[in-house]
């Protein structure tokens, strides 16, 4: 089976530029683990119509994780990058 596609909204393409190239390292490496198998991923439970989930980066130098949550679409294979969250 083919990867699994990253749709990344152009609002969070600024968010990711003001990133520390570490913590840039840590997201392209979880999208790296997303376009395997995105369900991978923690599920969010309060949210029952939609597939939520999120996943955590590896810790950057500076102890900084940051927390992707995104959906998943099984048709046509997508999974939409919703927000990003950075802190320790």
């Amino acid at each position: 089976m083919s990867d699994w596609q990253i749709l990344l909204p152009e609002r969070l393409g600024e968010e990711i530029a003001h990133l520390s190239p570490p913590a840039r390292r840590a997201v392209h490496d979880a999208f790296g683990t997303l376009v395997q198998d995105p369900r991978t991923g923690t599920p969010e439970p309060t949210i029952t119509t939609a597939e939520i989930r999120r996943i955590l980066t590896s810790p950057t130098p500076a102890g900084d994780r940051i927390t992707i949550l995104y959906r998943v679409h099984p048709d046509p294979r997508t999974v939409e990058i919703i927000w990003l969250i950075t802190g320790p």
